[in-house]
């Protein structure tokens, strides 16, 4: 709480590029004989904890070089985006079942079914909500704004993004296609992409907006010497973005039409548009820009740029008051999604809750914030990563990306949603389906056993086959990069004549 403390204070005084990266606690200055303070000694102790270094991985699972400071910090933000990708897993294995056909009373009777009024509030608290989404847009500008890698370790980390994201297109979903009908020998094909390219698509736009618009601005103000520009232009940038959020006209889709239907529909301006901005074309969206006028996209850019610009202030004038345990923040996490979900149950099945929208906004934001303060508390603590929480979320890409593309998007002959039917081979589940498992430990055990398989599924998946999806995207994308390296440098010229 000491350096918490610290940084707060100066942060209140200096712009965000001068507040220290590393507060050092000494017992006593160094001195000379005659007295005085030894400036050297004190320099190289300075630049000892500045330059010491550890290797860890980052948030794409790449390996980097990190302070020990950092290092705490990413390790918080892995456990928070395991957290939330367990629930974006169970969402779609679980929950989605309940939703084939979207009939309230259907869904409730069904729903009634699953278990006793807490176990419903529990699941329904973890998957029917918005609050893993906010968390990794939060982590995502938290983590842009920290970053402090070379710009040449941040473009390559970019480009094997949007190398995935035109792979998500072409040929990722043809070779799965082929290896699951061909080479394991079942019946199927996968549906449309096209979610899972908007994602993508969302997060490069955000990281164009930190390098070519945020960064330098921030840059900019740290060297202007007026305190209301450095404190206005931030609050404008956010403003904007929350007006574009709560404008009702844009919410009734009465923004101008960036995608004109006078264009022709299969031109090359549409195809384009659709292969890179994924729901662009008039066939799926005749008037607007799902990726800039969607109602969830609008929530996501104002939670990014407010992140971006305060997160990390806010997160360290919490930690500057706040000192102890992680685990009372995170049973309040665990009671306040709970209790959300209680009301999901029990009131809404079809409505945002009360406050409409921006009030279902606001209590997603609030259990966000609960994750994120607990684990950046638990950051010196020893569980995150003895239960493998770091590692899950650091492979959590890898994960998202083959739950979605192996399973989610899997369509088989006779069912609707598939959980792990991926692992199949000649029409027959290698490993037991969720549901095959959740029946008889009920009945045998009882819902809180049922509960606690409900969570160990997904987890298990990201701790066995998220990880090894993930290096297998990055053997191959450093397998090409190595290869392109050779083939235009200096050797590769040579060679070539």
């Amino acid at each position: 709480a000491q350096e918490a403390d610290v940084k707060a204070h100066v942060r209140s005084l200096l712009p965000a590029c001068m507040v220290p990266e590393h507060v050092v606690t000494l017992e006593a200055l160094p001195r000379l004989g005659n007295g005085k303070v030894d400036i050297r000694a004190l320099s190289k102790q300075a630049v000892a904890v500045a330059t010491e270094n550890v290797n860890t991985l980052d948030s794409l699972g790449m390996m980097r070089k990190m302070g020990r400071e950092d290092q705490r910090s990413a390790e918080a933000m892995a456990g928070v985006k395991a957290v939330a990708t367990v629930s974006v897993i169970l969402y779609h294995w679980y929950w989605s079942r309940f939703m084939v056909a979207w009939d309230p009373a259907n869904i409730k009777g069904i729903w009634a079914a699953e278990g006793p009024d807490w176990y419903r509030a529990v699941v329904m608290g973890q998957v029917n909500s918005n609050w893993s989404m906010y968390a990794f847009v939060v982590i995502s500008a938290l983590s842009d704004r920290k970053q402090r890698m070379d710009r040449k370790a941040e473009l390559r980390s970019d480009l094997f993004i949007f190398l995935l994201f035109l792979g998500c297109h072409y040929p990722l979903p043809q070779l799965w296609t082929l290896f699951f009908t061909d080479v394991l020998g079942n019946q199927g094909s996968l549906a449309e992409f096209q979610n899972h390219r908007w994602y993508l698509s969302f997060y490069l736009v955000c990281r164009v907006l930190h390098f070519y618009a945020f960064a330098p601005l921030s840059a900019w103000l740290g060297r202007c010497q007026s305190q209301v520009v450095r404190a206005a232009i931030p609050a404008v940038l956010v403003g904007v973005t929350l007006f574009c959020y709560v404008d009702p006209d844009i919410a009734a889709s009465k923004a101008p039409n960036v995608c004109p239907e006078t264009l022709p529909r299969d031109g090359a301006i549409f195809g384009a548009m659709e292969f890179l901005l994924p729901g662009t074309s008039p066939h799926r969206a005749p008037t607007k820009c799902p990726l800039y006028f969607s109602v969830l996209t609008r929530r996501l850019f104002f939670a990014y740029t407010a992140s971006w610009w305060y997160g990390q202030g806010a997160v360290d004038a919490v930690l500057s008051k706040v000192s102890g345990p992680g685990w009372p923040w995170l049973l309040g996490f665990l009671g306040f999604t709970t209790g959300l979900g209680y009301l999901d149950d029990t009131k809404a099945y079809t409505q945002p809750g009360p406050g409409g929208v921006m009030g279902r906004d606001a209590v997603d934001a609030v259990a966000c914030a609960l994750l994120c303060m607990g684990m950046y508390l638990c950051r010196d603590a020893a569980w995150p990563r003895g239960s493998g929480l770091v590692y899950a979320g650091q492979a959590s890409l890898g994960s998202y990306l083959f739950h979605a593309f192996a399973s989610v998007d899997l369509v088989m002959p006779t069912e609707v949603l598939k959980g792990v039917y991926y692992a199949s081979f000649r029409g027959r589940p290698v490993l037991p389906e969720l549901f095959e498992v959740l029946i008889p430990v009920n009945e045998a055990m009882g819902p809180l056993a049922k509960l606690v398989v409900l969570l160990a599924y997904p987890y298990a998946f990201m701790l066995l086959v998220g990880p090894a999806c993930q290096k297998a995207l990055l053997a191959v994308f450093s397998w090409a990069e190595a290869h392109v390296v050779a083939a235009v440098g200096p050797g590769g010229v040579k060679g070539a004549q």
